[in-house]
């Protein structure tokens, strides 16, 4: 039922980021990988300073099969807190895009398409922002 709620409250409103979350945890814990990642990846999306999102996604990576895309996850999470600390750096920014460029492509390689899209638009958005 839990799991229902939060997919249906996930579908009306693409800014919950609360049950995206819930949704990917409780796909983990029934071990469905590829919909957990799915799901953390729409929350990080929303939320994406949250620590406990990356290492979850990077746990679920891992159990797909896809272990350097759990360990260019987790490399994203802390460059990403880096661009929080230091947002002008230029080797910060271009080594978070570059992590989210590397995790698309081994999103496209396991037929991961939308996932692929979608780190291809937060690498463009963090190239963006070094520009404004």
């Amino acid at each position: 039922m839990e799991i229902d709620f939060c997919r249906y409250t996930s579908e009306k409103s693409l800014k919950a980021f609360w049950a995206f979350r819930r949704l990917g945890y409780l796909q983990v814990e029934m071990k469905k990988w590829s919909e957990a990642v799915q799901s953390l990846l729409n929350a990080i999306r929303r939320y994406p300073t949250c620590a406990d999102l990356w290492e979850v996604l990077g746990l679920a990576y891992q159990r797909l099969g896809v272990p350097t895309a759990a360990l260019k996850s987790k490399g994203i999470e802390h460059f990403r807190l880096a661009v929080e600390v230091a947002p002008q750096n230029a080797s910060t920014n271009f080594r978070l895009a570059a992590g989210f460029l590397g995790l698309s492509k081994e999103c496209v390689n396991s037929g991961a398409f939308g996932w692929g899209a979608s780190l291809l638009e937060e690498a463009s958005s963090v190239a963006k922002a070094m520009l404004d």
